[in-house]
């Protein structure tokens, strides 16, 4: 289901998609990103919003990523936690949400996206939260028109955290990424080739 990326104008060292959960039912099946998997370009920046893309099996990936701003505590050897928003055409998967802790969720855990009075609930593996696909068009409904984001996870033998994101961009941001990859029936970005000098 999902991909897999100090502020935003350009996210430092941005992590790569996360690979694509199957189903929620087999978190398992969740292959890790290859050694070789290409290296995402930076397409925009938008408020605390970023745009990434690279390509995957001759077709283009593009993927928004938002760093945490927040923490309720701190983990010793904690990575940096980023909520991710992915299209992929060649898959015809588009507004894939998943969420990268920054440290390894509990077994069998799920994780909370709140934004505004909606909640939904992730499946995890290892580091990673996916949304189910019938609920990633509710959470990208709600971010369009939210303010702020929070994530609830539970470390493995460890505390509850909340992270904290920012919705600044974010409207804008999804814009830009159907533009990028756009989903069936929205035309594709136009594509400028640079002229060569005589």
């Amino acid at each position: 289901m999902g991909l897999a990326l100090a502020p935003h104008a350009a996210l430092a060292d941005p992590p790569g998609p996360a690979p694509a959960a199957a189903t929620a039912a087999a978190p398992t099946s969740v292959a890790p990103t290859p050694p070789s998997a290409p290296t995402p370009e930076v397409q925009g920046a938008y408020g605390d919003w970023s745009l990434y893309e690279f390509e995957e099996g001759g077709y283009p990936v593009c993927y928004l990523a938002s760093r945490v701003l927040k923490s309720s505590e701190f983990v010793s050897g904690r990575a940096p936690s980023f909520v991710l928003i992915t299209n992929r055409p060649g898959e015809g998967k588009w507004h894939v949400v998943s969420v990268v802790g920054g440290y390894t969720y509990q077994d069998g855990s799920s994780v909370t996206v709140a934004v505004g009075r909606h909640q939904f609930h992730l499946f995890t593996d290892n580091d990673t939260a996916w949304a189910e696909d019938a609920i990633d068009p509710l959470i990208v409904q709600a971010i369009h028109s939210g303010s702020s984001l929070t994530v609830n996870g539970k470390v493995k033998d460890g505390p509850i955290l909340t992270d904290n994101f920012s919705l600044k961009g974010a409207a804008e941001a999804l814009n830009a990424l159907d533009k990028a990859c756009p989903p069936p029936g929205k035309p594709a970005k136009a594509v400028h080739k640079k002229r060569k000098k005589a």
